[in-house]
């Protein structure tokens, strides 16, 4: 049977058997999923999904607490000067960084 003829003999779109939703795939493409699940198990997800991204800020928790403990307290232009001064400027964010961070963040308190 050419390729073409199966392609013709599948359903379009997920069925189901027994209430339990499926689809249908080639052979070949089952066999390279069931290969890549015993190869890297769970972390295949991990793999073929890009992890979801965060900002410096929440990445360097010194930081982040650092902001969140004088944002709403001080003006913009302090918070940066005084964590350049405890920081140093290559782990310190920019302005227009940190108030991004406070403006995500202020939205996450109110939700």
């Amino acid at each position: 049977m050419s390729e073409k003829a199966i392609e013709s003999a599948l359903p379009v779109g997920p069925s189901s058997v027994a209430g339990v939703p499926v689809v249908t795939i080639p052979l070949a493409e089952y066999e390279e999923l069931i290969r890549l699940r015993k190869l890297y198990g769970n972390a295949a997800r991990q793999v073929l999904l890009p992890p979801p991204t965060r900002s410096r800020i929440d990445r360097d928790r010194e930081v982040a607490d650092f902001l969140n403990e004088h944002l709403g307290r001080m003006l913009l232009k302090e918070i940066h000067a005084a964590c350049v001064q405890k920081f140093g400027v290559a782990r310190t964010p920019s302005k227009s960084a940190i108030n991004r961070y406070h403006v995500k963040h202020m939205a996450a308190r109110r939700k």
